[in-house]
């Protein structure tokens, strides 16, 4: 059995005085009137006549955190919670005193200041430089016997966006979430527990809390945020951001809580698995893969990785029965298996479900929090990442079994699986270092990421990239790992659910977003076709894996396979521009996907459509959910991918029929492609079409690392600048920027011009160009550039 760790004396006399100030007796507390203010260092510390205490800290020029303590309390250290990745983002802040009222705010002009009443310390907040209030605290802050909360004034104009989802992905949507209540608290199964919201009226709102809480936004004119968990030291701190553009504020929030970390090239390309034929697999071993993989290629579907469940483990090969080491007997070689799969172009993927660990080498009781049952009923024990000595064995075993280069194993990503399963009989008894499972649970993911990536790091020293994908995740974890939205069932509701949870998590930082495309629990053909293939195809992740029904296209009659074929077609050669994507996620946490309001904000349709989204700037989605009836645009002039046809924004346009997604591309886009290759290692690198939609200027960087080592954080890699000018007609590909080991010494590039009226003749550097290809049908003009060496630039431009 697990043995809580003691609770250190000097918390428990913190939390013992708490529960003092807050008895059954104790009426509920307000700040009260101002009383004075003092610097501390860079932070403004309020007092108020009641005792209690405000500390207000800049966390660069557009964030300003909050901390409230009543009277007794001691503000907890930074390092208490480990949301929040760095607390030394500077900034310093300017206040006025005035006769009622004390105003604090950042230097910058379009930062962020907060107005403290001094009758009786509630704020007014303004952000951008508007002198009118954006966010105004109407009840302010209230203390009972177990909770706090903060109370606005509600706008009902207003919109809000964020704060992840509960489990499944089930209850992201309405995206728009006034009218809605929000509760968050870490459990079964697959919860994404990110206290972050966006404002409409430009600005964010971050709760740095790990106990239980609930944002309510309804209808019956609350506006409030509310903790429990104040009598076992839950305290209210909270960060407000300016941000003109949701994208900014998203921006400001992935500063605060950390930059999502870049996975491996060959995480964006399809993901496959031996589950749904599991028997299969386990009665043939590696041989299963030799034999069966080969189809997918002949059928011509490309894959990046597999995703090897239970059947490769030793000890049994099933769920219950398992230990974290390749089973002698089904895989007796597992240097030729990662030998085979290099041949192949594939990734590998090893899993580590509940059962495993107290089955393997070394596991002591005492590294165990209870997980969920076995299929007899008795328990299973999860580890508790909270312990150093729990990690260090952890890691250990999975260095020794698979991981150490010098074995020459596979193993390239670890799935964490049931890691939302934690659970302790009594949630407010001390569980480690004096603080209660209830304040710690949410934590649970956080600490086990952090724990294996700084090791991952470590012994791979920059030779491989991490990638660690859990079943829950809270703010935070996106510097380390992915998550994915559980064993979801393959039906329309859990299936369709997935778009707005992963406009969701792109909102709070995490735009990696994976599910099990076509559903875990079971699928069936129509949705196999429209969410296994066709919106999977169209998500960050793309992975299709299950237990019931078949999961690759060859599973399936040769209409799903040129299905199959089609989409991937379409994803292969846009790798360029995920894999772009991708890299500017991890420099300001900008979405993959993302909901549409994120970049119309000004549009009210944007905020209503759950089901639609775009893909990086220039591409928009709508998947074949059964719900869809039309297809919204946004404001400016559209293309659709398929037909080329030119559409106005601002208007429905109608679906497509049956299967088919629908993808517009906005005027002024400039997407980079590769060439189709069956997997993302063979994309030549040396060959690129830079395809243009005419009617707006626009812009884009492609990024190129060599997609699996850490080198691209010591500045190996290079970014090249394209720019298209309409009215000019020029298309400008810049001299590449910087370089990396494998970059390609020459390069060949087309342009693919679209929308245009008629053929045109085109120069190249100002020379006449010589293959020019005019496609009546879908108004291209395709032109080939000349063979460029090096990283010089080029210039295109059309002539009359």
């Amino acid at each position: 059995m697990f043995t809580p760790l003691v609770r250190p004396l000097a918390a428990a006399a913190l939390l013992f005085g708490i529960h003092l100030a807050f008895g059954a007796e104790t009426p509920p507390a307000r700040p009260g009137a101002y009383a004075g203010h003092h610097r501390v260092e860079r932070s403004v510390v309020v007092e108020s006549v009641s005792g209690a205490r405000l500390r207000l800290t800049p966390y660069g020029e557009h964030m300003l955190r909050v901390q409230a303590v009543p009277r007794g309390a001691e503000f907890l250290p930074d390092e208490h919670l480990p949301m929040i990745e760095r607390h030394d983002l500077g900034g310093e802040l300017v206040v006025t005193d005035e006769p009622a009222a004390l105003h604090i705010a950042t230097h910058a002009a379009d930062g962020v200041g907060v107005t403290l009443s001094k009758a009786n310390l509630t704020a007014r907040w303004q952000c951008n430089g508007s002198a009118a209030p954006q966010l105004v605290e109407a009840g302010g802050i209230t203390w009972e016997e177990r909770s706090v909360r903060l109370e606005f004034a509600p706008d009902a104009a207003e919109h809000f966006a964020g704060l992840g989802h509960g489990f499944y992905g089930r209850d992201a949507a309405p995206l728009d979430l006034r009218g809605r209540t929000i509760s968050r608290s870490y459990g079964f199964q697959a919860s994404l527990i990110a206290p972050w919201f966006i404002s409409s009226k430009g600005y964010g709102f971050f709760l740095n809390c790990a106990f239980p809480h609930r944002f309510r936004f309804d209808a019956g004119g609350h506006f409030d945020v509310e903790i429990t968990g104040t009598d076992l030291g839950a305290q209210l701190d909270y960060v407000v951001a300016a941000g003109r553009t949701p994208l900014e504020l998203i921006a400001r929030y992935t500063e605060l809580t950390g930059r999502p970390r870049l996975p491996r090239r060959a995480m964006f390309g399809l993901q496959v698995t031996d589950k749904h034929r599991e028997a299969e697999s386990l009665a043939q071993g590696m041989t299963w893969w030799f034999d069966n993989f080969p189809k997918l290629r002949a059928a011509g579907i490309p894959v990046d990785a597999i995703i090897m469940d239970n059947t490769w483990r030793a000890g049994g090969g099933t769920w219950q029965d398992s230990i974290f080491a390749f089973d002698p007997k089904r895989y007796p070689d597992p240097k030729a298996f990662r030998a085979w799969a290099e041949r192949m172009g594939v990734i590998v993927d090893l899993d580590f479900n509940g059962p495993m660990y107290m089955q393997s080498e070394g596991w002591k009781p005492e590294y165990g929090v209870r997980g969920g049952q076995l299929k007899d009923g008795r328990p299973f024990y999860l580890p508790n990442f909270f312990r150093t000595d729990t990690n260090d064995w952890l890691w250990g075993l999975m260095w020794r079994n698979a991981l150490d280069p010098r074995l020459g194993y596979p193993g390239d990503m670890l799935w964490m699986d049931e890691t939302d399963q934690a659970n302790v009989a009594d949630e407010r008894a001390p569980f480690h270092a004096g603080r209660p499972w209830l304040e710690l649970k949410s934590l649970y993911a956080l600490a086990g990421a952090k724990a294996l990536v700084e090791r991952w790091d470590r012994d791979f020293a920059g030779a491989k990239r991490p990638y660690f994908w859990f079943r829950s995740a809270t703010s935070g974890l996106q510097r380390y790992a992915v998550y994915w939205s559980g064993d979801i069932e393959g039906d329309e509701a859990d299936q369709s659910a997935q778009i707005p949870a992963m406009l969701s998590a792109g909102i709070c930082g995490l735009p990696y977003f994976s599910y099990d495309a076509g559903g875990w629990q079971s699928t069936d053909e129509p949705i196999y076709r429209r969410y296994g293939i066709v919106t999977g195809s169209l998500s960050p992740v793309w992975r299709t894996h299950g237990i019931k029904g078949p999961r690759w296209p060859t599973d399936y009659g040769a209409d799903v396979v040129a299905l199959a074929q089609r989409y991937a077609g379409l994803r292969y050669r846009l790798f360029p521009y995920l894999y772009s994507l991708a890299r500017q996620a991890t420099r300001d946490g900008t979405p993959m996907a993302r909901a549409l309001f994120l970049d119309s904000p000004g549009e009210p349709e944007a905020w209503r459509r759950d089901y639609q989204y775009r893909f990086g700037p220039s591409l928009l989605v709508a998947p074949p959910v059964e719900s869809r009836r039309d297809v919204w645009l946004p404001s400016g002039a559209w293309f659709n991918w398929w037909s080329g046809a030119r559409a106005e924004g601002g208007q429905t346009v109608a679906a497509p029929a049956g299967d088919e997604a629908a993808v517009y591309v906005r005027a002024g886009a400039v997407i980079p492609m590769g060439e189709f290759a069956l997997s993302s290692q063979f994309i030549p690198a040396d060959r690129l079409e830079v395809h243009v939609w005419c009617g707006a200027s626009g812009a884009f960087e492609l990024y190129e690392d060599d997609g699996t080592t850490e080198r691209y954080r010591a500045g190996e890699f290079s970014v090249t600048p394209l720019t298209w000018d309409d009215a000019a007609g020029a298309l400008r590909i810049g001299a590449r920027e910087g370089s990396w080991p494998g970059a390609p010494a020459q390069r060949h590039w087309s342009v693919v011009l679209h929308g245009l009226s008629g053929p045109r003749r085109a120069v190249i550097d100002g020379q006449p160009a010589t293959d020019v290809r005019w496609d009546a049908a879908r108004h291209t003009l395709s032109i080939a550039l000349l063979e460029r060496r090096g990283a010089v630039g080029v210039e295109m431009r059309l002539v009359r």
